[in-house]
């Protein structure tokens, strides 16, 4: 570690800035991580810490000294210290925890999930908000799923808000990007069998048995599920609703069939 970091120009203030589109973050093939519990989630699976940049001034806690030891000690970045200003300019959410990292980014393919019997998955197809997929991400966690795929997604999966809302299970969760025929025909090819989301479907999601090798699609909260799952999915089903609403938010539904789904499993 050399002397603190006071200039804007400096290359990796400037590459931390850059990494905040996602055209920098394709070219370069790195990402960057904020927060004590995602930075200790990517820590914990292994995830490839290039550069960290520190401002002790901001920690506020003494979990992140903790964290801040652990990287020193676990990881091969470098590590350097910030203005505490310049590390504000970096980062992409305010008042943050006084650490930014720079990670090497994956290819986040089919295959990099494995089915078995009794799988459970979520398709996530055409999801708008990153902060959905995060959200997304902690409840397929949250129940045990074996994987999360996530198809025509507009950004990335290591956009900083999907980091973010995921809690760092972004980096503990098996999951692939792809487009949704290529996801439909992996399903089908590991024999999985595929249950829709659609308000107009005529079954309650209650009334489908969960317990085999599922995956739950969820489709966008602007368009619903898209003709190629409607047409392949083996069942659709609906959450009934008593009020004026007709859809519920797209995170919400996933959640609810797959604690539907671990409900039925652990009956």
């Amino acid at each position: 570690m050399t002397g603190t970091i006071t200039s804007r120009r400096n290359r990796l203030v400037q590459l931390a800035r850059q990494l905040r589109t996602r055209r920098h973050r394709d070219e370069s093939g790195l990402f960057t991580i904020e927060g004590t519990r995602e930075l200790t989630r990517a820590l914990d699976a292994g995830v490839t810490l290039r550069n960290v940049l520190f401002s002790p001034e901001r920690f506020s806690e003494n979990g992140q000294q903790v964290l801040f030891e652990r990287i020193e000690t676990e990881s091969t970045a470098e590590v350097q210290k910030v203005e505490k200003s310049l590390l504000d300019h970096v980062s992409y959410r305010k008042n943050g925890t006084g650490m930014l990292a720079i990670a090497q980014s994956w290819a986040p393919t089919l295959a990099n999930l494995a089915s078995a019997p009794s799988s459970l998955f979520l398709v996530a197809s055409g999801i708008e908000k990153p902060g959905n997929v995060g959200a997304m991400l902690r409840s397929a966690d949250a129940v045990g799923a074996s994987g999360v795929i996530v198809c025509d997604l507009v950004s990335d999966i290591f956009n900083p808000n999907i980091i973010r809302s995921s809690l760092g299970t972004v980096f503990t969760m098996p999951i692939a990007q792809a487009q949704a025929e290529q996801a439909r025909l992996w399903l089908t090819e590991h024999e999985i069998e595929i249950v829709g989301a659609t308000p107009a479907a005529p079954r309650s999601y209650v009334d489908v048995d969960l317990t085999g090798s599922v995956a739950v699609v969820i489709g966008s909260e602007a368009h619903g599920l898209d003709l190629l799952w409607k047409t392949h999915a083996d069942h659709l089903v609906c959450l009934p609703q008593l009020g004026q609403s007709d859809s519920l938010n797209a995170a919400t539904t996933a959640a609810v069939l797959l604690f539907e789904a671990l409900r039925q499993r652990s009956r």
